[in-house]
């Protein structure tokens, strides 16, 4: 699962249309930057988180959680001749364009450009670097918005556990799940290992005691 900052106009789209739209969800059409839509074609999936953010307004700010709901698409606006998202160059046979639809989770309280930027946990946040201008950015794991905003939903259970032994041997053992079933335990303390790919961190095994970590991994204590 990935996260995911989008931004909308509210004059276009608001977090108040979507959540009046029916199954309050919404194509997202008209972006014509390449790498907000390699973003969506080539990386997003059904299920990644996204932060709701109104752009070009007098309150700019995340104002709500919402979820890929579809994979990509091609944008049906670039067919259309006359409009403002209209591409000459662009055929059905060979789009240029796609979007993902995007399905309301809940509306929040407005967090606004002007808080995130006073807030040092957010330092690193793409909408805030300087010069950044894309209408989609990915949201680290790690990151402080995503404790607040979203529940990471890994799939632990296809994950291996390593158990460190006192002589320095590393143990392969089972899945969590037959752990938890042969150990009779309902709840079990791991540390889960994320390691770095390109820009993301993606699960990699878990350790029932603190791991050891390469440079380029992060752990994650939990239930």
């Amino acid at each position: 699962m990935r996260y995911w900052l989008m931004k909308s106009e509210p004059a276009d789209v608001s977090i108040d249309d979507l959540a009046g739209f029916p199954n309050q969800s919404v194509d997202w059409y008209g972006v014509r930057n390449y790498q907000a839509r390699n973003f969506m074609r080539d990386q997003m999936k059904v299920g990644d988180g996204v932060l709701f953010y109104h752009s070009n307004c007098a309150e700019p700010g995340i104002v709500g959680v919402c979820e890929v709901s579809t994979l990509a698409y091609p944008d049906r606006l670039q067919f259309i001749e006359g409009h403002k998202y209209h591409d000459p160059k662009a055929t059905p046979e060979n789009p240029r364009w796609f979007n993902v639809d995007v399905k309301l989770v809940r509306k929040t309280r407005l967090l606004s450009l002007k808080e995130m930027r006073e807030n040092p946990e957010l330092a690193n946040l793409r909408i805030l670097q300087r010069g950044n201008r894309l209408s989609i950015t990915p949201v680290d794991p790690r990151d402080y918005l995503s404790g607040n905003y979203f529940t990471l939903k890994y799939e632990f259970s296809d994950l291996w556990f390593f158990r460190d032994k006192s002589d320095g041997i590393r143990e392969t053992g089972g899945m969590i799940y037959s752990f938890a079933q042969e150990s009779k335990k309902t709840e079990i303390e791991i540390y889960v290992v994320l390691e770095k790919n390109d820009i993301w961190y993606v699960p990699n095994y878990f350790s029932l005691e603190k791991p050891l970590i390469k440079n380029n991994q992060v752990a994650i204590k939990g239930r």
